[in-house]
C-alpha cells in the first residue's frame, strides 16, 4: 500500500514539474499597447514606453525655436547647440554647406564649411569672456585674428545673432579686393567693356559676358524670360518687365534658396517653414543601434522637400530632423542637436592692439 502510495505521489510531483516548465516557456514581450501609438506592437504582453506622434512633432516645434531664437543665455549650464547641413544639385555639382553652432555657460562658437565644385570656404568665430576669435580660409585667403571685446559674452552674442553669419562671407570678398578695385578705375570685361572697378564682385552682372564676378551668382527667371538676381525676388521693386519676381509663392522660393550665393548663407528658417505638425504625417521605424528614426511626408504643396526623417534617442527624445526631395536624393537638408563641444580661442595667436566695440545688441533689435 505505500509502496502505491509513493508511485502516485512521484507521478504528480513529475506531472507538476511538467505544467512548471511549460508556464517558464512563455516568453514576456516588452512593447507599446497603445494602437494610436507610432511604435505600436500588437504581440506586446508588457506594456512599454510609446511614441506618439504630438511628442514627436512637439519635440521638432522646440528645436526650430532652439535655433530661429538660441538657447536662454541667462539660465544656460551646460554644452548645447544644433548643425544644419544642406545638399543641393545645382548645375552639373553639388552645392554643400555645413553650419555648426555651440554655446556653452563660457561662450559660442559657430563655425561653417561651404563646398560647391572645387571651391571650399571654412570660416569660424569664437566669443570667450571678453576675446573674440575669428578664421577664415577659401584655398587662396587664410587668415586668423584675436581680439578683445569691451562687453560681456553675453553681449557678445547677442550682437553676433542680430548681426547674423554672413560677416565672414562678406570679411572674405573685402580679403579679395585687390588695389586695382580701388573707386575711380575701370574694370575690363573679358569682352573688352569697361565698367567701374567698384561694380566688381557686387553681386550683380554687369558685364554682358558676367566676367565681373567671380562666383556664380544665383538669378530668378522671369516668366517672360528675362532673369534678375534672385536676391531681387520678393523685394517689394518689380525688377522683371512683367513684374513676376514679387509675390512669388514660398515653395518657388524656397528653390532659389537652396542654391544662394557666396554672400548670403542659408538659414535655418529657409528650410523649417516646410514642417507643418498640422500635414506632417509618420509611416514607420526603424531602430539604428541606440536610436530611432521615424520616417513620413511633409504634404506642403510647392515644397522642394516631400520625406521627412525624424531621429530620436530610445525614450524618444527628438535629437535631429532631416527634409529630403523625394526626386533627387542629392537634394536634403538636416539638423542635428549637440551637447558637446568647446569654446576656447587659442591663446598662442597675438592678440589685437585695439580692441572693438561691439554694437549694442538693442539698436539692431531682436533678442
Amino acid at each position: 500500500m505505500d509502496k502505491a502510495i509513493a508511485i502516485c505521489l512521484t507521478a504528480l510531483l513529475l506531472l507538476a514539474g511538467c505544467l512548471s516548465s511549460d508556464d517558464d516557456d512563455i516568453v514576456s514581450i516588452v512593447g507599446c499597447d497603445d494602437e494610436s501609438a507610432l511604435n505600436y506592437d500588437e504581440n506586446a504582453t508588457e506594456s512599454g514606453l510609446c511614441a506618439l506622434e504630438d511628442d514627436l512633432e512637439a519635440g521638432i516645434v522646440s528645436f526650430v525655436n532652439l535655433m530661429d531664437e538660441g538657447p536662454d543665455m541667462d539660465n544656460i549650464t551646460s554644452t548645447i547647440g544644433y548643425s544644419m547641413e544642406v545638399s543641393s544639385v545645382m548645375g552639373d555639382d553639388t552645392w554643400h554647406y555645413m553650419e555648426t553652432m555651440v554655446v556653452t555657460p563660457d561662450g559660442m562658437k559657430v563655425t561653417i564649411e561651404d563646398n560647391y565644385g572645387e571651391e571650399t570656404l571654412i570660416s569660424d568665430m569664437i566669443v570667450s569672456g571678453s576675446e573674440v576669435q575669428y578664421s577664415y580660409n577659401n584655398g587662396t585667403t587664410d587668415y586668423q585674428v584675436r581680439m578683445s571685446h569691451e562687453g560681456t559674452t553675453l553681449e557678445a552674442f547677442g550682437a553676433m545673432m542680430n548681426m547674423g553669419l554672413d560677416m565672414d562671407m562678406d570679411m572674405g570678398d573685402d580679403m579679395d579686393m585687390g588695389d586695382d578695385m580701388d573707386s575711380g578705375e575701370m574694370f575690363v570685361c573679358d569682352n573688352g567693356e569697361e565698367i567701374p572697378a567698384d561694380w566688381v564682385n557686387d553681386g550683380m552682372y554687369d558685364c554682358e559676358d558676367r566676367s565681373d564676378e567671380d562666383n556664380e551668382i544665383e538669378m530668378f527667371v522671369c516668366d517672360d524670360g528675362d532673369e534678375v538676381p534672385a536676391a531681387y525676388v520678393n523685394d517689394g521693386d518689380e525688377d522683371c518687365d512683367d513684374g513676376s519676381d514679387e509675390d512669388v509663392t514660398a515653395g518657388r522660393q524656397a528653390d532659389m534658396d537652396m542654391g544662394m550665393g557666396e554672400d548670403e548663407n542659408p538659414e535655418s528658417g529657409d528650410y523649417t517653414g516646410y514642417f507643418n505638425p498640422v500635414t506632417a504625417t509618420f509611416s514607420g521605424y526603424e531602430v539604428i543601434g541606440d536610436e530611432i528614426m521615424f520616417s513620413g511626408l511633409l504634404n506642403v504643396e510647392g515644397a522642394s522637400f516631400g520625406a521627412l526623417e525624424v531621429y530620436t534617442t530610445s525614450d524618444f527624445t527628438v535629437t535631429g530632423f532631416s527634409m529630403m526631395d523625394v526626386n533627387d536624393e542629392n537634394n536634403w537638408v538636416k539638423f542635428v542637436l549637440i551637447n558637446s563641444g568647446e569654446t576656447v580661442v587659442d591663446n598662442t595667436l597675438p592678440l589685437s592692439a585695439l580692441p572693438f566695440i561691439l554694437i549694442d545688441a538693442t539698436v539692431l533689435g531682436g533678442w
